[in-house]
This record gives structure tokens, sequence and C-alpha cells, in this order.
């Protein structure tokens, strides 16, 4: 079983800081393949408000993980299974939630606060990759 306590939790925002560097980095690049300018909002803000709030969700992840231990033999592997699927599509809603207004209290420009939009994100993955109106 997962002990929660024996986490370094210094490490894991480390690298959830190393990743927001990283995205920092792949938005850069993309700016640079484009047509036009992209703002420092988007290029900087985006990825940090993106790492931020999932280092925030990840003791919830880990949480059930440990609760809900999908390894641990075939008995309550289905509601194991199922608390995990349901709480991906739950966690994915509220990060989705959580990110769209982070970038309109920041003031990334171009952002649309709404269901459509935050639905969008959940279908669709990284906001990075410019697949969905973020």
């Amino acid at each position: 079983m997962l002990k929660l306590a024996k986490i370094n939790w210094l490490r894991i925002t480390l690298a959830w800081g190393l990743f927001s560097l990283f995205m920092m980095g792949v938005v850069c690049a993309q700016a640079l393949s484009g047509a036009g300018p992209v703002p420092w909002r988007t290029v900087v803000l985006a990825p940090l408000v993106y790492g931020l709030i999932w280092l925030l969700l990840t003791p919830v992840v880990f949480w059930l993980a440990a609760s809900f231990n999908l390894t641990a033999g075939p008995r309550g592997r289905l509601v194991a299974l199922l608390v995990h699927a349901g709480a991906s599509v739950g966690l994915t809603v509220l990060f989705r939630m959580l990110y769209l207004t982070g970038l309109v209290l920041v003031g990334t420009p171009g952002i649309v606060l709404s269901w459509a939009s935050i639905v969008a994100g959940v279908t669709c993955g990284s906001p990075f990759t410019g697949c969905c109106s973020a």
C-alpha cells in the first residue's frame, strides 16, 4: 500500500516545475513556427498555471491510488476500476474549470470561459497542442 507520508513532496514539486519549464519551451517552439506573435502570458503563465493546478491535484491522485488499489488482487478490482474511471473524468473536468479560470484571472488573451470550452478541452487532450479553443 502506498504510504502518503513517505512521499517526497519537494521532488514532486520539482518535477511539476520542470514539466512547466518544458511546456514553456514547447509553446515557444510552436510560436516560432506559427504565423504571428504569441503573447508572453500564453508562453509563460499558461504552462505555470497548468503545472500548479496538477501539483495541487497530485495528492488526490495518490490518495485514489492508495485507497482503490488496482493491483491488490481480483477482489474489488471492478469497483476500484469504476472509481478510477469516474475520478479520471471528474478530475479532468475540475482541472479544465480551474485551468481556464486561472488563465482568465492572469489575463491570457483569447480565453473563453464557458462549458463548451471546458468540455472541448476534456475531450481533446493537451491545451498546448492547439487542437481546441482554450
